[in-house]
C-alpha cells in the first residue's frame, strides 16, 4: 500500500504498518480493476474485515521469490494492518452486511446512542428505503451515518411512528408496539469517531 496513487503521481512511499483504515486510502485506491476483482480498494476491503475479526493482515507483491516464507521470518515486507479489538461474530456481520435502508435521527438521539443507550421513536426524524423487520439500516445525524442495526419495526410502521412517543405507538399501530426501534446489542458504531469530531466543529 503506497501513500498516494503511483500510477498517477511520483514520490510515492510505501506505507509498512497500518493502524486504522482512512478514508483516504480508499480514494487513492482507486476502486475495483477492470476485471472487477482484485485492485487494491478490494484488498483494503479484505484488510477491513481482518483487522475487525482481530486478525494481521499482510499485502505483498506476490512475484517475489519466497515471499511467503520470508513474511512468516519476520521480514518487513508489504504493508502490516494491525488487528482492532476483536468484537463480537454478531456485530461483525452487522458492519460488513449491505443496508437495506437508512433511519435519520436527531442530535439527541445520536448522542444517546453513543452514550450506549437505545433508539426510541421519538428520536426519527426521516426513513428511506424499503425495509422489513429485522432488517439491517444505516443510521445516519445531519447526513453523517454513524451506525448500522437491526431494526425492530419495517420501513412502512416506522414511518408512521417516527417523531413519537412510545405511549402513542400502540394506537397508531393498533397493539402492535416494541418500545426500541434498535437495541444497543443489535447495533454497531461505524464512523464514530469522525461523527464526533464533526459535531464538534459545527
Amino acid at each position: 500500500l503506497y501513500d498516494r496513487d503511483p500510477r498517477k503521481s511520483s514520490g510515492f512511499q510505501v506505507i509498512r504498518v497500518v493502524r486504522e483504515i482512512t478514508a483516504g486510502m480508499k480514494a487513492n485506491a482507486g476502486g475495483a480493476s477492470r476485471l472487477g476483482r482484485g485492485g487494491m480498494f478490494s484488498k483494503l476491503s479484505a484488510a477491513e474485515i481482518a483487522m475487525d475479526a482481530g486478525t494481521a493482515m499482510i499485502i505483498a507483491n506476490g512475484g517475489e521469490e519466497n515471499i511467503i516464507r520470508r513474511i512468516v521470518c519476520g521480514e518487513a515486507i508489504g504493508t502490516l494492518f494491525l488487528p482492532k479489538a476483536r468484537i463480537s461474530q454478531k456485530k461483525r456481520w452487522l458492519m460488513h452486511t449491505p443496508p437495506k435502508g437508512r433511519i435519520a435521527v436527531d442530535d439527541g438521539a445520536m448522542e444517546a446512542i453513543l452514550k450506549g443507550k437505545n433508539l426510541l421513536a421519538a428520536g426519527v426524524i426521516g426513513v428511506e428505503g424499503d425495509f422489513d423487520v429485522m432488517s439491517v439500516v444505516e443510521l445516519c445525524c445531519k447526513k453523517i451515518c454513524f451506525a448500522k442495526a437491526l431494526v425492530a419495526y419495517s420501513s412502512s410502521d416506522l414511518s408512521k411512528i417516527r417523531g413519537r412517543h412510545s405511549a402513542e405507538i400502540n394506537a397508531i399501530l393498533n397493539g402492535v408496539m416494541r418500545k426500541n426501534i434498535t437495541r444497543r446489542e443489535n447495533l454497531v458504531l461505524i464512523n464514530a469517531c469522525n461523527t464526533q469530531k464533526s459535531e464538534k466543529t459545527k
